[in-house]
Parts: C-alpha cells; structure tokens; sequence
C-alpha cells in the first residue's frame, strides 16, 4: 500500500524543490539509458531491484521528477522524457546520495482477471465472484495477494453492515480496511465504513463548515415553533463555525481564526505540543458543539433531514482525520495531515501534510531545523497548485508545482519577492522554484486500475 507520506515514504508531491533564484551548475550528463537520481539520506535502494513508476514533472533546469512507488526522485537523464510516461528501471547502485537506474524495456504485458485467477488457484482457493473480486482490489492497491491477507480483509469485510456500505464501492471499501490493519488501528465496522467514505469522496471541511453555516443561519430567519435553547444556540453555531473558516489575508480576523485553526488541528488528532499564549479563550470542540445542537434538534418537526445530515459528514470527516493521524506507521517518517477551511463560494481548497518522525519512546517529532511540509491547494485565479516547502537549519527551499507552463513560469518571475519575504522573517533563501507536473491529486491509498499494472506485481 501507498499512502499519502503517513506510511513507507512520501507519494505523488514529494520531489525535490526545482528551480533556484542562484541555479547551480548543472551536474554531469549520465551515459545514454542511464538515470541519476537523488535520494534522501536514509532511503536505500538494492542493487539488480526493479522499479516501476512514471515520470511526474519536468524541471527548469533539465532535471525530471520520477515517481517510484512510494517515492519521488529528481534525475537527470540523456534521454528525451515525457511527463506521465511510464518508467521500468533496474538499480545499477548507490553512492553517495546519487541513485543509478538503467532503464529496461517493457517485456511485460498488461495485467488481466485470468492472472488474478492464477493467483488465486496458487493459494488454492476458489475462484468464487467475491473471491476474485476482492483479490482484484487487492492488487490494484498494492496490497501482497497472501492467504493471509485475502482472509483478514474478507472477515473484516464481512462485519459490515449493509446500511453502512450503501453506495460504497468496493474498492474504497477494501483501502480502508487495508490502511487501518497495516497502520495498527482497530479493524472495526465504524472505522471501515469512515475511512471507506472519505476514500470515496475526498470531504473537505472547510466546503461542509460553509454549506452547514449557510443551512443553519437560514433556520434562525425562520424559527417557527422551535424552543428558546434551541433559537439561542441556532444563532450562536454559524458564527462560531465561520471562526473556523479562512479567509486571504485574515485582517483582524487573523489572530481568532489562527486559534481557531490550531483548535482544529488537535481536534484532527494532530499532537501540537505547543500552547497557545494568546489569551485564556477555552478550546472549542466541534463535536461536541455538534452533539449539543442534534440533542437540541431532537423531537423538533420535519424538515431536518438536510442540516442533520450535513452535521453527520461533518462529524465523519473529523473523525477520519483523527484516525488518519492516530496511525501508526512502520517507517521512521510519516505526516500528520489536515485540511484547511478555506471558503467554499471562491472555489478553494488546502489539504497540508506535515513530517513528523517516530522517536524511540515511540512520540512524534516535528524538527523546525528538519521540517517539511507539503500543500495542495485549489486556487480561484491560478487553478490547482501543489507546494513543498523545506526548513534545513534556518534555509528555506520552496517549490510550486502546476500543470500549466504559464503558471510556472510567473511564479519565476516572482521569486525574487519571495526571497526578500522569506529573508525578512529571519529566515535564509535556499531553493526556490516551480516545476511542470500535473496535478493528481493524492489519496489516502494508491489504486491503478488492474489493466495500468504488470503481471510480474500478482503476487508478493
């Protein structure tokens, strides 16, 4: 399984920053068919191992981003390269930092249904509709196709429901179940069907706190018959939810709705470790605030049906966050993630992730002299944008991704700006730049359609 940068490494948006205010000198060209690739320290690749990937994005500078599985390398190479090309390539080695791939010609065909068979008739079990069908998933989510695993997704498949797998495809079902057991959360019903649905929809928190702000100030315009408790509290909720959402700029606003945010952040399940030192406000919970207004609801006439619902997925979207960032991943590097409420009448939208490591007590770590941090953002005038920002000791590298040249190319054109702002805050200018790549988008787990993948990827 791949997961967006909360297990085995980053995926999608991790490649090095391109572009530099000062650009160096570019390295020495590799021999024709050859890759070289950086890696970070720590991240070790095996000599004769087979890698299977795409070319993610071009640079200014010549350089390519490769996605390989569940990283993303910067290379440069002799050969003429198109983004979204697929890669096969071998490890010839690794030195120093500098990876050397060979690029291998595709000898494999396009995985089919009577592979999966064969798989299945290997592990010698019967190549039943569910069977096949949920081995399919399986491989298409890069989960190993082992007896053992094919019998715990099935039990755990098993316990749901039909009410809470309505409208659930199956695929969303099985990245659920396979996130929770591979990052050691309980296995239940209730945790399946959350995370099955976020996989499925992708929520945004800051769209439902706007459409529910939105329902609930029009139920104050018209009160009908409902109690005083509940008029009061309608009228409080759409201003406190409105406290949570962003807006550019922020004016006077700014310092309440940074608390605001930093409320939402641990109420994602994120470990700040920081106290807030302006002012004594108490936390606001969500859920709770919600809980109160559905028992305030409670036995109040028809015509419900749309605010309760909204406050459901609400409800559901924060706790799948919290059990996103309660996993517990086997590698030393992982992120903590959440969503920012951005507006959703100007067509925004931010998910951010931010690394954390695993100490040995098994605590989270996040090093402000070793920090990175990674956007995707939805923007009204520049489209969708993905940025990686990192902090080396005090120098900050930051790098924009978009799929149009146009955009890339004013965001270089404005990095000059972008240094003095970043020296102005006490900080170092390190390296700065945009690169073409398009945007996807990330997942809480990868999926590639059956047919995208090689025979050699049935089994583990």
């Amino acid at each position: 399984m791949q997961l967006f940068s909360l297990q085995g490494g980053l995926s999608g948006l991790s490649g090095q920053p391109g572009g530099s205010v000062s650009r160096p000198a570019s390295p020495l060209a590799p021999p024709p068919g050859t890759l070289l690739a950086k890696v970070d320290s720590g991240v070790q690749f095996r000599p004769g191992q087979v890698l299977f990937g795409t070319v993610a994005g071009r640079q200014k500078d010549g350089t390519f981003l490769l996605r390989l599985g569940s990283q993303t390398l910067t290379a440069s190479s002799r050969m003429a390269l198109d983004v979204g090309q697929p890669l096969q390539v071998q490890v010839q080695g690794q030195q120093q930092g500098q990876l050397r791939l060979q690029m291998m010609k595709n000898i494999f065909a396009p995985m089919s249904g009577q592979d999966v068979g064969q798989a299945l008739s290997g592990l010698k079990q019967p190549l039943t509709e569910a069977n096949v069908g949920l081995a399919t998933s399986m491989v298409e989510h890069g989960i190993p196709l082992t007896r053992e695993n094919l019998s715990s997704l099935q039990s755990a498949l098993a316990q749901l429901p039909p009410e809470s797998t309505a409208g659930l495809p199956q695929t969303a079902r099985v990245g659920a179940a396979w996130f929770l057991q591979s990052s050691q959360l309980p296995l239940t019903p209730q945790n399946i069907s959350t995370l099955g649905h976020f996989i499925a929809a992708n929520p945004q928190l800051g769209q439902q706190l706007f459409l529910l702000q939105g329902e609930l100030r029009r139920m104050v315009e018209n009160p009908q018959r409902r109690a005083g408790r509940t008029l009061e509290m309608l009228a409080e909720v759409p201003g406190l939810l409105g406290e949570f959402l962003l807006e550019p700029g922020g004016g006077k606003k700014s310092g309440k709705a940074g608390r605001r945010l930093f409320d939402l952040a641990r109420q994602a399940g994120i470990e700040t470790h920081v106290a807030l030192q302006s002012g004594s406000e108490p936390d606001w919970d969500l859920l709770a605030v919600m809980r109160d207004l559905r028992a305030a609801l409670a036995g109040q006439d028809a015509g419900l049906e749309g605010v309760l619902g909204l406050m459901a997925r609400l409800e559901e979207n924060l706790r799948a966050l919290q059990l996103i960032n309660q996993a517990r991943p086997d590698a030393g590097l992982a992120f903590y993630y959440l969503q920012v409420p951005l507006r959703l009448d100007r067509g925004e939208s931010a998910e951010v992730w931010i690394r954390y490591r695993i100490a040995e007590d098994g605590s989270r770590l996040v090093d402000p002299e070793d920090l990175r941090v990674e956007f995707l953002v939805s923007t009204q005038n520049l489209g969708d944008l993905s940025c990686t920002l990192e902090v080396t000791r005090r120098a900050v590298h930051v790098d924009l991704g978009s799929d149009c040249e146009e955009v890339c190319l004013f965001v270089e054109r404005s990095l000059g700006v972008l240094a003095e702002r970043i020296a102005e805050s006490g900080w170092l200018p390190g390296r700065l730049g945009a690169t073409l790549r398009p945007f996807t988008g990330r997942a809480l787990v990868e999926h590639q359609e059956l047919n995208s993948l090689e025979t050699v990827n049935v089994q583990a």
